[in-house]
């Protein structure tokens, strides 16, 4: 027989099941705006049913309801594809960051950009171009020269804040990134511990963490049946159960990403998420602020080889020829040796063998003087290396020049460096010996090299130094061709 307060008890039941739901209604009320919070739903399900004898045999009688769960609406797959999509998003925030700091260091079209400073210096020089006489216009010509040196040097000293303040950015993050790395794993060894697998706060708390990583790197999540997840970036696992492998938080000047204690590379590659977006401003020469220190150091290599060149070719008011307008230093001669710099691979080696022909002249620059080592005389063979580097330094001692050369037997190497000084060496290929370009690598300087050197001549500051700013092609005549001041023959294409 049936009890009498069956009926009772259903209610109950349907009471009790209905104010968790109301509970839940209200909680995902007041987590509204409550970052990582996934919406929650009860669900009800009816009890199991009572049997009693009719006349017709067994029925069947409702008990009521209870809450079976309570579960966030959230879709694994969607997770996926958010997170998946997220680290390009964060590549494409930074980039956009970046080259919009490095748009405003140009201001470009603007009146105080780097080309009207270009224009303008090519102005000043149309305008002495037919007014030779004129020293208002050469001292205009050399003011033009200075804001224009100014405009580059202002470029390059920005630029390098930039890369100057990405390196402390990239320390924060990666210090963000550890924190995040930590708290994902004590979140994971608090889901281990829990009585049930319904622990839904834990679970927001999981998958917000991993949004975050997921902003700065690109992640490969492993969700674990027990609840716990298995976070892996760039094959390396960073959270696995309780434990967190970090990130080397000491950023070198040039470093990459590292894990720390072991010290191996975190290879993020492309679409890196913020930490790779970061290291690319730094480092890219596609669009990061190497790429622009690349545009205005072959801006500075043309002022001082190209122009230069033109310049010294030309006439001042009193005749003076072989003048430098920008730096005071002939950077090198000819077409492939012009500025190069002398630079010893470290995986090259000299036997000791080897030797210089005699009767060469090496012609070596430190930056403020030039010295030429004449290598004369001596036995048919040539000279030895050893011998080769007595003479540099002999000579450069006498000349007062910062300038050093060593053979070492042992590890056989050449080097040619400068001493006492940041300035590179510079050399000038001698006609007879190939020994200077096949054995020390001859190269190009980069642009910090160049953009180091750019001034306008302080030979030009001098008392009555303005007659010596070449405005003629010959003595006696007046005038420059009109390729020599195109516009186009300066800014880098």
């Amino acid at each position: 027989m049936r009890s009498t307060f069956a009926g009772l008890n259903t209610m109950v039941r349907g009471i009790y099941a209905h104010q968790i739901a109301l509970d839940t209604v209200g909680n995902n009320i007041t987590n509204l705006n409550t970052e990582g919070y996934t919406r929650q739903r009860t669900n009800i399900v009816e009890t199991p049913s009572g049997y009693l004898v009719g006349n017709n045999g067994y029925m069947a009688i409702g008990t009521g309801s209870v809450t079976d769960s309570i579960v966030r609406l959230r879709d694994e797959l969607i997770d996926a594809q958010v997170r998946k999509n997220t680290s390009p998003l964060g590549y494409d925030n930074i980039q956009q960051e970046t080259l919009g700091k490095i748009e405003n260091i140009f201001k470009e079209p603007s009146d105080t950009g780097l080309q009207t400073a270009l224009d303008n210096f090519w102005d000043s020089m149309q305008q002495l171009a037919t007014k030779a006489g004129d020293e208002g216009s050469r001292s205009v010509v050399r003011q033009r020269g200075v804001e224009l040196t100014d405009a580059i040097g202002r470029a390059e000293s920005q630029l390098k804040q930039i890369q100057t303040d990405v390196n402390l950015a990239l320390t924060t993050k990666l210090k963000n990134m550890n924190q995040y790395l930590t708290e994902l794993a004590s979140v994971n060894k608090q889901i281990l511990a829990s009585p049930t697998d319904q622990c839904n706060a834990l679970k927001d708390q999981q998958d917000l963490l991993l949004e975050k990583i997921a902003v700065l790197a690109p992640i490969q999540v492993v969700k674990e049946e027990s609840g716990s997840v298995t976070v892996s970036i760039a094959g390396i696992t960073v959270v696995s159960k309780d434990r967190a492998n970090l990130l080397d938080t000491s950023m070198e000047t040039n470093g990459g990403i590292k894990m720390a204690g072991t010290g191996m590379d975190v290879m993020l590659g492309a679409d890196g998420g913020e930490l790779q977006a970061l290291l690319d401003s730094r480092d890219s020469k596609v669009w990061g602020a190497p790429a622009y220190l690349e545009q205005i150091g072959t801006m500075s290599r043309f002022l001082l080889s190209d122009f230069n060149a033109v310049h010294r070719s030309g006439y001042g008011l009193d005749n003076n020829t072989g003048v430098n307008f920008f730096g005071s230093s002939v950077f090198g001669t000819g077409t492939d040796q012009v500025g190069s710099t002398l630079q010893l691979a470290s995986s090259t080696t000299i036997p000791a063998s080897t030797r210089v022909p005699a009767d060469t002249t090496l012609t070596l620059n430190d930056g403020t003087k030039t010295i030429n080592v004449a290598l004369v005389g001596g036995v048919n063979t040539g000279w030895t290396l050893d011998k080769v580097a007595d003479a540099i330094n002999a000579q450069a001692k006498a000349d007062g020049a910062n300038i050093r050369a060593a053979y070492d037997t042992a590890t056989q190497q050449f080097q040619i460096y400068s001493i006492g000084s940041s300035n590179s060496v510079t050399a000038t290929e001698p006609s007879t010996s190939s020994f200077i370009k096949n054995t020390l690598k001859l190269e190009t300087p980069d642009a910090d090299y160049w953009l180091s050197q750019l001034e306008v001549n302080p030979a030009l500051f001098e008392k009555g130094a303005l007659s010596k700013i070449a405005a003629k092609t010959e003595i006696g005549s007046v005038g420059t061709s009109a390729t020599e001041v195109k516009t186009s023959n300066i800014w880098p294409v």
